[in-house]
């Protein structure tokens, strides 16, 4: 009987690939790549990370997500409403509070300043002087030998010996207003007083003859050596070469509230043979409230307020009369007995 030959011959296992060395454990499985998540489902996986639990997806994340959204946006705009409501129900109390800081700090500055300056520098010469005693007789001849021409020599001789200058623009203060309150405040008076007198010191005056230059000042005092309080005059408008007429001055002077700054040529006098120390007083209001009153005693310089009146008897005169041929230099009046 013939023998069948066994299954799976030489070619059949050929076919299949080499067997396995025994020993050697079989190749494994190769794995497959997981696939990215989508930026949505990151979203989703952020905000929301309950939706991965049983029952709730990605349509869950996304409605959460969504929720927020609005609950933020009704946050948002109920907080900007609530906001709003308390900055309009607080905004007029704030306005009041800055109108009374704006009043505290309006109240606390001055109602005005002020400047009073001579109306002549101290160093420009003038053309009349006085001295408090009579000249030696050096000096005598140190004035004789000055051109009288020269008003800058001759207020230097004068001034070495203590003199000053009278008379004229020598006499004149500038008063300067100015304020810096946004109210407005009014000046609505002026008047002035002789505080102390005495008689004239004068012993010497010296004039070099011309007059002088003709000004006329805005506002000025006729002093008496009595202290009765003077009102301020001014003078009328007249045809050159006549002497203008004395009238009340009555003009008030505006100052704050973004005014210009008052300026007032002020002159005193006293027709008495006195020199006296004067003060000027003002009456004002701020915003037309209560009258109040300010008064001025010395000038910005710190010295006090001064006023020369008419030359004593019995002084020396000496009056520049030209330089020869025409005139014979300084001469000296005859000294009369008090």
């Amino acid at each position: 009987m013939a023998e069948h030959p066994p299954t799976g011959t030489p070619q059949s296992n050929a076919s299949a690939g080499p067997a396995p060395t025994p020993g050697t454990p079989p190749s494994p499985a190769p794995t497959p790549t997981p696939e990215s998540p989508s930026v949505v489902d990151q979203l989703v996986e952020l905000a929301a990370p309950d939706s991965a639990e049983p029952g709730r997806g990605r349509k869950w994340g996304l409605k959460k997500i969504g929720f927020s959204i609005v609950a933020f946006m009704v946050v948002t705009v109920v907080g900007c409403l609530i906001a709003f409501s308390f900055d309009w129900w607080t905004s007029e109390d704030r306005a009041v509070k800055d109108d009374k800081n704006q009043d505290k700090i309006e109240d606390a500055k001055p109602a005005f300043g002020w400047r009073l300056d001579p109306a002549l520098g101290d160093d420009e010469p003038w053309e009349s002087w006085e001295i408090d005693r009579t000249l030696t007789s050096a000096e005598q001849r140190r004035l004789a030998s000055l051109d009288g021409e020269d008003k800058a020599a001759v207020w230097a001789f004068v001034k070495e010996l203590n003199g000053r200058k009278v008379r004229g623009i020598a006499a004149i203060y500038n008063l300067q207003l100015t304020s810096e309150k946004q109210k407005s405040v009014l000046i609505t008076k002026l008047s002035a007083k002789t505080t102390r007198c005495w008689p004239s010191r004068a012993r010497t005056t010296l004039s070099i003859g011309t007059g002088g230059s003709e000004s006329w000042d805005e506002v000025h005092f006729n002093l008496v050596a009595s202290g009765a309080p003077a009102p301020p005059l001014g003078y009328t408008e007249v045809e050159p070469g006549q002497v203008p007429e004395e009238i009340p001055y009555k003009k008030a002077i505006s100052l704050g509230n973004t005014q210009s700054p008052g300026l007032l040529a002020i002159t005193p006098y006293v027709m008495e043979r006195r020199d006296c120390e004067w003060q000027m007083d003002l009456e004002f209001n701020v915003n037309s409230g209560q009258v109040q009153t300010r008064k001025i005693t010395h000038d910005s310089a710190g010295k006090k307020l001064m006023v020369y009146g008419l030359g004593r008897e019995g002084v020396d005169s000496w009056s520049w009369t030209g330089n020869a041929p025409a005139g014979s230099g300084w001469m000296k009046s005859e000294t009369q007995e008090q």
